[in-house]
């Protein structure tokens, strides 16, 4: 649920004019929206993956409902070093990853044992990406 603020009435006004929704609010609701736009394939028609969180990161996964072998990491706070470590996907096949919303390469790794991955993430993004306040990155090659 969001909840949405409206603007201070204008004693200027009529009492029959409608009040609208603040600028503030209308702005952040305009960043959701493209960040939706952006990430949505990690949101919408998915559910949460067979394990929600990461242990030690500030990682989510989800799933689309018909998994066509794609596990999408949601990631709250990007790396200083460059290195996202995954411990929880398999690596079942040669995985991969792309960020959404970047032609950026990312470039993976399976860890020993094919349990968990790293993705060394790209040392230039685009600006516009780097300013969402989460990241989303489809994976595949992993259950």
């Amino acid at each position: 649920m969001i909840v949405l603020p409206r603007q201070a009435r204008d004693k200027h006004r009529e009492s029959t004019q409608r009040i609208g929704v603040s600028l503030l609010s209308q702005e952040r609701l305009l960043a959701l929206g493209g960040w939706l736009k952006t990430n949505g394939d990690a949101i919408y028609g998915t559910r949460p993956w067979r394990a929600q969180k990461e242990r030690n990161a500030s990682v989510y996964y989800t799933v689309p409902k018909a998994s066509f072998g794609k596990v999408y990491a949601l990631l709250l706070d990007w790396p200083a070093d460059g290195k996202l470590e995954l411990d929880l996907p398999d690596v079942t096949a040669r995985p991969t990853a792309q960020l959404l919303g970047s032609g950026a390469a990312i470039q993976v790794a399976p860890r020993a044992g094919n349990v968990g991955i790293t993705l060394t993430l790209p040392a230039t993004v685009e600006r516009k990406v780097l300013l969402q306040p989460a990241w989303a990155f489809e994976l595949t090659g992993v259950q």
